[in-house]
Formats: C-alpha cells, sequence, structure tokens
C-alpha cells in the first residue's frame, strides 16, 4: 500500500506527521492481520508522488488499473472477468478530488487502464478496500475454493 499526492490531494503531511503517520498505519495493519488469522500484514511504503506509484507498475505480468469516477466503458466486473488471474495488482486510488485529465493521461501512457466501480462515488479509502475485496473474490481466497 502507497499512499500518494497528486494535484487534487487535499490533506497534505509535514514529514514528522507523515512519519507518525506510517507508523500507525503499520501498526493497524499488523492488528488487522492477526485479527483475520492472515499470515503477513501488507506493507504500507511512505507518501509518495503519483510517478512513483505508476512506476510500480513496469511488471509486465501485473494488472495495472486506476480507477476513475468518469470511466464509462469499462468496468472492474468485467476487467476481472476478462483479465488472467494474477497475484500482482497494480491499482490507483484516489483522491478526494478525482485525478486531473493529466494525471489521467499519465497513467494511460504508463500501462494503467481507466475502470470505474460502477454509479457511486466512494471515498479514497472504502474504494481500495472495496478493490482488493473484488479481487480476493474473483481469483483468490474468499470463496470456498481459489479459482485458480
Amino acid at each position: 500500500i502507497v499512499p500518494f499526492y497528486s494535484q487534487r490531494t487535499v490533506a497534505r503531511l509535514d514529514p514528522k506527521r507523515a512519519e507518525n503517520k506510517l507508523r500507525h498505519w503499520n501498526e493497524v495493519a499488523r492488528n488487522a492481520t492477526e485479527q483475520s488469522d492472515r499470515a503477513r500484514p501488507p506493507q504500507i511504503q511512505p507518501v509518495t508522488d503519483l510517478a512513483h506509484v505508476l512506476a510500480m507498475g513496469s511488471d509486465p505480468k501485473s494488472l495495472k488499473i486506476i480507477l476513475w469516477e468518469q470511466e464509462r466503458a469499462r468496468d472492474l466486473r468485467r476487467i476481472l472477468r476478462d483479465e488472467p488471474p494474477t497475484n500482482r495488482v497494480v491499482a490507483v486510488v484516489g483522491p478526494e478530488g478525482g485525478f486531473s485529465r493529466g494525471e489521467l493521461t499519465q497513467a494511460m501512457e504508463a500501462g494503467f487502464t481507466p475502470v470505474s466501480l460502477g454509479a457511486r462515488i466512494l471515498r479514497a479509502e472504502t474504494a481500495a478496500i472495496v478493490l482488493v475485496a473484488l479481487c480476493q473474490y474473483q481469483w483468490g481466497d474468499l470463496g470456498l475454493l481459489p479459482t485458480w
């Protein structure tokens, strides 16, 4: 999990507060992992910028998506159904005010596919949880048997 700043990010943390938040987020992840009986917690990375996040999608085996509230042609259901199962999804979610056209273009040039979650606008943290849950449901261990 990599929090990042983009053009329309409202909340900006000073370096000391960002360091404290990072420690807190990793502690929450560890506690949630224990509670859900998972093997290892997700690692929360320090806050960065969008270009750094997009560069994380350089692995050609990665499914690279950017959630965009104005997307009308591709929804997450279709993408998850049509793409082969993978254990590496690089998904870009956020910010409060949505992505600028320039940021969307930058993501598409980096190989990311814009997708919609449907006719609702979710908070960034909620959208990320929904995305992970749907990927786990489609390809992972939320059913009785894994699908791959």
